[in-house]
């Protein structure tokens, strides 16, 4: 039996709407010099940097947000108080409970559905606070409760194999019968191979792969119509 497990932030759905939803919510014109996709790619790769301090008690949610928005714009050149990063931070929550599947996603996981193959969820983040986007999206219209897997819920995180391992065990399947689908290369590609997994990275931001990478997708889609397109073959 062979299942496929799918990221949730920026792969089934399209993370940068809600983000450039609250950029322009709180900042208005004021920082209309920034490259907002740019800023959005860093402040995904400073909320990486620092989730395990979070998963350890190092750091609370709320100074995790601020950090990563700040250290963001940081990183483009400019300077955000932390008081405005949450700021910030409230208001892109909000925005993100409006969140939708892509239409090819839909499609993607009707056909999944149909064939009778099993599907999961593997996502890096408080539980409480993926669960929701679970419930926003409807995902349990296709996929069983019991193969939502979320990070602070397993007690172990991407890239690490351990999370790789107790979908195995959910599904009762073996790692060469598992496909996993995200768009980070370095967790969700790294992450499936290392624990012998096929991996379809979705570069939907066009990222490049390390030149000292060990590992590589088996297969690479730009977006989710060539994804759809691939799985529906």
């Amino acid at each position: 039996m062979r299942c496929v497990f799918f990221d949730v932030d920026d792969t089934i759905y399209d993370q940068f709407s809600p983000f450039r939803s609250a950029f322009k919510g709180v900042f208005g014109h004021r920082f209309d010099a920034l490259n907002l996709e740019r800023l959005f790619v860093c402040s995904r790769a400073r909320s990486d940097e620092v989730f395990e301090m979070v998963a350890c008690g190092e750091l609370t949610e709320s100074e995790m947000y601020a950090y990563r928005i700040c250290k963001a714009f940081e990183d483009c050149g400019a300077f955000l108080s932390q008081e405005d990063g949450l700021a910030f931070q409230e208001v892109y929550a909000t925005e993100q409970q409006k969140i939708k599947l892509l239409p090819d996603m839909v499609c993607i996981f009707d056909h999944l559905q149909a064939k009778g193959v099993p599907m999961g969820i593997i996502t890096n983040g408080p539980e409480a606070h993926q669960m929701r986007k679970v419930q926003t999206l409807g995902l349990k219209k296709w996929i069983a409760s019991e193969h939502f897997l979320i990070s602070s819920e397993v007690g172990a995180a991407k890239p690490a194999t351990a999370i790789f391992r107790e979908a195995e065990r959910r599904l009762g399947v073996l790692p060469k019968a598992c496909t996993y689908i995200g768009d980070a290369y370095a967790i969700d590609v790294v992450g499936a191979k290392c624990a012998g997994w096929r991996a379809i990275w979705l570069n939907r931001r066009e990222n490049t792969i390390p030149e000292d990478a060990v590992y590589f997708p088996d297969y690479e889609v730009k977006n989710e119509r060539a994804l759809a397109q691939l799985l529906l073959k």
